[in-house]
């Protein structure tokens, strides 16, 4: 058991030696002769005795002596025990041994545990003082670290603004580009229904007005053109000819008063053509071929052929019927009749025939070029190299989907012809509004 052992010298702190185990007929507090040195004038300040007696009690018995000096100077004690918290040499067991010892006065027990709660208290401050150093450590790393990752640059995060006002200006830009773009083939298609020779609705009232003029009269009419021009080698005639062709077969079919209805809308046809074939040759040669009289120009029979079916009054699908059969007969290539097929050639010139007369619509007559910088832009396309090699290529249906016809060269059947006109690149007589498609696509290749 440790006893509290106090400093001879008046000013060396207290210490603390192991004692013998006292015997049972002596105290258990044990207490030397050095507690009776003088005590300094200054005190210490947490002991509250005041007393300045130094007497000396003298006793027979040295253990009585000892509760004597115990019980008369306890400030002297008290001060030990308070040099014992200051220099942190308690040990474990003071405090109990003060608790617990039958010996020492009850009024120096609470003041002893406050004592020794005291010093424990600032062990306990220098420890955790001690043990809070690390964590401040720490701490200040975490922020270190934290300003090093706010150090660091964001891409995304500082360039937002521009990210922001980029896309804005990327969708503006898209959107000025489909707006430029969309007003080009508007434009463009404007010139075209402007440029026209014939208005759709004008179309309409020749084929109504021309009620009488059905196929068995077309038929006549192609079997007489077979026998005059075809048979004897002629493939290109006057306009004078042909129509005199046409006027006598009808009066021959039907009397005098049989006639074409409307027939200055042909004529004026027939004159934008010669005009244009005019003009082409006067830039060709130097002479003043624009002069000559329109009806004396020869035309191919096949533009003449298209340009009379404008006032053929019967259903699509006769009308394309009758349109290759007329192909087939003016056919320089010599086709075998009965393999029922017309060239390639023939028909994309018969095509080119129908834009000229005014047959197709102008949407499908717009296709696009290869600039598309800064904007896509438009041409007009031309019906044997443009529209019927699209429509065989498979721009006539949806985008990716195989051509019209089984082949993209080569001889085509009426079926193939058929496919063609009703193509949305080639769209006679407005049939690819009719059935649903998708949309087509009729850029160069």
């Amino acid at each position: 058991m440790f006893q509290p052992q106090l400093s001879a010298r008046a000013g060396d702190p207290p210490e603390l030696s192991p004692q013998p185990q006292p015997s049972n007929n002596t105290p258990c507090m044990t207490i030397t002769s050095r507690l009776l040195l003088p005590v300094p004038s200054s005190a210490p300040a947490c002991s509250p005795y005041t007393t300045t007696s130094r007497s000396r009690t003298t006793g027979s018995h040295p253990s009585m002596r000892r509760i004597q000096i115990a019980t008369a100077r306890p400030w002297r004690l008290r001060s030990a025990t308070c040099a014992i918290a200051r220099s942190k040499t308690r040990t474990p067991s003071t405090s109990s041994v003060a608790r617990t010892d039958p010996m020492m006065p009850t009024s120096l027990r609470p003041r002893l545990c406050a004592s020794t709660e005291w010093s424990v208290g600032s062990a306990r401050l220098l420890s955790s003082a001690t043990v809070t150093t690390p964590d401040s450590s720490e701490k200040a790393d975490d922020k270190s670290k934290n300003k090093s990752k706010k150090d660091n640059p964001n891409i995304f995060l500082d360039n937002l603004g521009k990210i922001f006002l980029s896309t804005i200006g990327a969708v503006l830009l898209m959107l000025l580009r489909s707006t430029k773009s969309n007003n080009s083939r508007t434009a463009l298609r404007e010139d075209v229904e402007s440029t026209s020779i014939l208005d759709p609705l004008e179309i309409d009232d020749l084929r109504v007005a021309n009620s009488d003029f059905t196929v068995d009269v077309w038929e006549k009419i192609v079997e007489r053109v077979k026998v005059e021009f075809i048979d004897r080698g002629r493939r290109n005639v006057n306009y004078a000819e042909f129509l005199s062709l046409v006027m006598h077969c009808m009066k021959e079919m039907k009397g005098e008063g049989f006639t074409i209805q409307l027939g200055h809308l042909l004529d004026r046809v027939v004159i934008a053509e010669v005009e244009r074939l005019a003009e082409v040759n006067a830039n060709e040669d130097d002479s003043d071929v624009a002069s000559t009289d329109a009806f004396e120009i020869e035309l191919p029979l096949s533009f003449l052929v298209a340009t009379l079916s404008l006032a053929l009054n019967s259903p699509v699908a006769d009308r394309v019927r009758l349109l290759f059969e007329a192909i087939r007969l003016v056919d320089e290539a010599g086709v075998d009749e009965s393999e029922n097929q017309a060239s390639g050639e023939q028909v994309a010139e018969m095509i080119r025939n129908l834009q000229k007369t005014c047959q197709l619509t102008p949407d499908a007559q717009i296709v696009e070029t290869n600039c598309k910088v800064p904007y896509q832009t438009y041409r007009v396309g031309t019906g044997d190299e443009d529209l019927t090699r699209r429509a065989r290529g498979g721009y006539g249906g949806k985008k990716g989907s195989p051509g019209v016809t089984s082949c993209a060269e080569g001889p085509l059947t009426q079926d193939d012809f058929h496919a063609i006109l009703n193509s949305r690149t080639v769209c006679a007589w407005g049939e690819c509004f009719i059935r649903k498609s998708g949309r087509t696509s009729t850029s160069d290749v």
